[in-house]
């Protein structure tokens, strides 16, 4: 849904909404609401248990993620190693304070690909 409004036109502003007015039967209210909403959309309204229903959801949702297995196609990881690799060789004065910090860069065996 959208609004256009002119710069120029004529605006009927209801002033009554923007004012908080105590419900003194908000309880009775929010029971008439319940029971609006229970019978338009036709399922069980009770907040308890809709929230053991999230529960269980959210259980699924936690397996089934859990079983899914991510792959990264972006190679962001072999990207961030060869950018510190580059930057270690280019900050270095000689070749060896570049092989000592390439050393404790601790790059674990078998994780470059080229």
């Amino acid at each position: 849904m959208t609004h256009t409004l002119g710069l120029t036109d004529d605006l009927q502003v209801e002033d009554v909404l923007n004012v908080f007015s105590f419900d003194s039967d908000f309880l009775e209210n929010e029971a008439k609401y319940a029971e609006i909403k229970k019978e338009i959309l036709g399922g069980e309204s009770d907040d308890e248990e809709e929230e053991e229903d999230e529960e269980e959801v959210n259980e699924e949702e936690i397996q089934e993620k859990a079983r899914v297995v991510i792959e990264d196609q972006t190679n962001t990881n072999l990207v961030n190693l060869r950018r510190a690799i580059y930057l270690t060789i280019m900050s270095s004065l000689n070749f060896e304070e570049c092989c000592h910090k390439l050393l404790k860069l601790d790059i674990p065996q078998g994780n470059i690909d080229y």
